[in-house]
């Protein structure tokens, strides 16, 4: 049996679940920044500022009323006399057959501590990979809670069918020990209306094939995670087609509000590899897409790109948005360590400099970027063909 809290104790930023009033459920991140004790979402929700306050309210019962996921991108909350500015995202999710929200916060302000010593190279991609896998995180929780709703719901209604069957069959059982009574099979055609049986035998192989295609979400999500998040100095052979799929399963929730995707992949061949490095600067890729196609389209869906294909001894890819684009002046600083188009406070400004480790210095490949202020940036990863 799949415990759900058990579940949400693994996500390292906080979430809890409630209805209107109260909170349900919340996991040990929470409860770091939430008095234990509190249990209304009124009283939870007080560590944000005024206004901000007022907007989660706003949009918690927007999600319980039209069961969409809602988004904050910014709000102040104060913890102790420090203030975070964190996104809140919320999700419907089902429980007892009822419209439940999960919430979960993110902080925006994203730091990492250099210590100067001879293993910093290697701390700063276990970083940078550990910071990818939590920002992932509570989108993969989005992505489970969903086929994880509507399972609990059918087994529910799986449950209620069967005590009306076994009372059926209970009942027939009692009246057939007097053979030929003919109220003895009114009465079963009343009970067997009644209990509308005819309707439960043929709603009972749809409710089994929800399940089937709930569970099949699920265990696709999770072994895209495991695939992700592999990490091992043996180098591999890797399928770059593979590793992009799992990357774009357990990513799907940063995209699939914000961009369109379209994916093409080519015949290509095995690569040698740190496959979690490798997944890593991939997920990398597409998350700055993403911020990048926000930026411009503001609200509406923008374009999404990924194609992998042969050339020559390498095998490519290439991820590219239509987003804001990088001016010809940035371009050359773009791998440089800190140098970052977001504004101050997001992210670390590392990511591009740890790809262009992982991918040239580790992986004897080539890293290359195109780009266009306003209209897009195209990044092509090549690799060694194994050998």
């Amino acid at each position: 049996m799949f415990y759900e809290h058990e579940f949400i104790d693994f996500i390292p930023v906080p979430v809890f679940i409630c209805d209107k009033t109260t909170i349900l459920d919340r996991n040990k991140a929470c409860d770091n920044i939430i008095n234990e004790d509190f249990t209304q979402v009124e009283e939870c929700l007080k560590i944000f500022k005024e206004d901000d306050y007022n907007k989660i309210i706003k949009k918690l019962n927007e999600t319980l009323i039209s069961g969409k996921s809602e988004l904050i991108e910014h709000a102040k909350m104060d913890v102790e006399g420090r203030i975070y500015d964190v996104s809140i995202h919320f999700d419907n999710v089902i429980r007892d057959n009822k419209n439940r929200v999960i919430v979960t916060l993110k902080d925006t302000e994203d730091t990492l501590s250099l210590n100067q010593n001879d293993n910093v190279k290697h701390k700063l991609i276990n970083q940078e990979k550990m910071a990818g896998i939590g920002h992932l995180a509570a989108g993969v929780a989005h992505e489970i809670f969903n086929p994880l709703g509507y399972i609990k719901s059918n087994f529910d209604t799986l449950n209620q069918y069967f005590s009306d069957v076994s009372e059926v069959a209970n009942e027939f059982k009692k009246m057939t020990a007097n053979q030929g009574d003919i109220e003895v099979v009114q009465d079963m055609r009343v009970l067997y209306k009644s209990r509308d049986i005819d309707f439960i035998l043929s709603d009972i192989q749809d409710l089994f094939t929800d399940v089937d295609e709930g569970l099949q979400r699920v265990l696709s999500i999770v072994n895209g995670l495991k695939r992700f998040a592999h990490d091992s100095d043996d180098i591999i052979e890797y399928d770059l087609n593979e590793g992009i799929k799992s990357t774009l399963m357990i990513s799907k929730n940063e995209f699939k509000y914000d961009a369109v995707l379209e994916v093409q992949y080519g015949d290509i061949s095995l690569v040698n590899a740190h496959s979690g490095k490798i997944n890593q600067v991939v997920l990398g890729m597409i998350v700055n897409a993403v911020y990048a196609i926000k930026e411009k389209h503001q609200g509406n869906m923008g374009l999404l790109r990924i194609n992998t294909f042969m050339e020559k001894n390498l095998v490519c890819c290439t991820i590219c948005d239509d987003g804001v684009g990088i001016s010809k002046e940035k371009l050359n600083e773009v791998y440089n360590p800190f140098y970052t188009t977001k504004p101050e406070g997001v992210g670390t400004g590392l990511g591009l400099s740890i790809a262009w480790d992982i991918i040239v210095e580790q992986h004897s490949g080539e890293l290359e970027v195109v780009s266009e202020l306003g209209k897009g940036t195209c990044f092509t990863i090549k690799l060694p063909v194994a050998e």
